[in-house]
């Protein structure tokens, strides 16, 4: 039951950005380009993409172990706001391009804010799951794609290419104005293989 409270809890919060996105003006391209001629609206945020089909599903995964924490859950909730705000600060506000979240010259929107607990409680809850967990073998590997193609999808990999192809004229070419997604994307993956390797061999 927590599993699934959890997964359906993850997709409402998207579907929440996605209505104070649209509110902001920046849940479609042609809301955006009222307002600024290049950027991220809502629609072509990866991150929000990979929330929905990736991370949700790991989250239903995760919550299977919810009863291993114990206490560990609030410390790892404290650190999970603390990255999840350090992660906005440092990466989404400082990005060259208006984003729905924030960035641009634009501070975190109502929808970004949303997204800073929605991140905070899944850091904390992928913490517990590699760190107070004892999950199957099937569940680790799971977790590890899913969220491996979160980072992927997350650091706009696939829509640099379709943009590549397509050349929308409200963005421009992603990693040359936001260099700051290829370094993420490096270190998440990293430190999610390293992870996931690591767990594998204590089960």
């Amino acid at each position: 039951m927590f599993s699934t409270i959890l997964a359906l809890s993850s997709a409402a919060a998207v579907f929440l950005m996605a209505l104070l996105a649209y509110q902001d003006g920046m849940l479609f391209p042609s809301q955006m380009v009222a307002r600024y001629p290049i950027g991220f609206p809502f629609i072509a945020n990866g991150g929000m993409w990979g929330d929905l089909f990736f991370v949700t599903p790991a989250l239903y995964l995760i919550g299977k172990h919810h009863e291993e924490w114990g206490v560990w859950l609030w410390p790892a909730l404290v650190l999970g706001v603390l990255a999840s705000y350090a992660m906005h600060h440092f990466v989404y506000l400082r990005g060259a391009l208006p984003d729905s979240l924030a960035g641009g010259g634009r501070p975190i929107s109502p929808a970004g804010w949303v997204h800073v607990g929605y991140f905070a409680v899944c850091i904390a809850l992928v913490g517990l799951f590699y760190l107070r967990s004892t999950p199957t073998t099937e569940d680790v590997t799971w977790v590890g794609i899913l969220l491996g193609l979160h980072v992927v999808v997350a650091n706009h990999v696939p829509f640099h290419y379709i943009n590549r192809h397509y050349k929308f004229p409200w963005c421009t070419i992603i990693f040359e104005n936001e260099p700051a997604a290829l370094w993420t994307l490096g270190v998440a993956l990293a430190m999610l293989v390293t992870a996931t390797v690591m767990k594998l061999p204590r089960l």
